[in-house]
């Protein structure tokens, strides 16, 4: 499955220190769309990560969404982001509340409430995976 990076991102902050073993930068990163296949999913009001650079890695957290990743690129960091989204969508906010948590019902709760989706649905997933089996259809079965 492709990924779409046609992403908005703006850097709200950004410090920078050089080191001898890395150069280390903070920013926050406030998203108000992603994309993950045929999927698009737009924040009603943006979305803040921490974003860090250090050691060559770069690093985009949301503690409140409970997403983190990372890449020695920061566009292969803003794909995975991208990725683990739609997972955490499918895995949580198109599951029947009778099999999730309190804090996962919670959680979907308030994905609904900031998040329109357009386009994609798990039957355009599966047809587009042609047979091919990759992370996110694996996680639906």
């Amino acid at each position: 499955m492709s990924v779409d990076l046609r992403y908005t991102v703006r850097i709200m902050k950004a410090l920078t220190t050089d080191s001898s073993s890395a150069t280390v930068s903070e920013s926050a990163l406030t998203v108000s769309e992603l994309r993950f296949g045929k999927r698009r999913y737009l924040f009603h009001q943006p979305i803040v990560f921490k974003a860090e650079y250090a050691d060559g890695v770069w690093i985009h957290e949301n503690e409140t969404l409970c997403l983190t990743s990372y890449a020695q690129r920061q566009e292969d960091a803003l794909q995975e982001l991208s990725e683990d989204f739609d997972n955490l969508w499918k895995e949580i906010v198109e599951e029947d509340d009778e099999k999730l948590s309190e804090d996962a019902r919670l959680l979907k709760k308030n994905l609904l409430k900031i998040v329109t989706i357009k386009g994609g649905t798990i039957k355009d997933d599966i047809s587009q995976d042609s047979g091919h089996r990759g992370k996110s259809a694996e996680k639906r079965d």
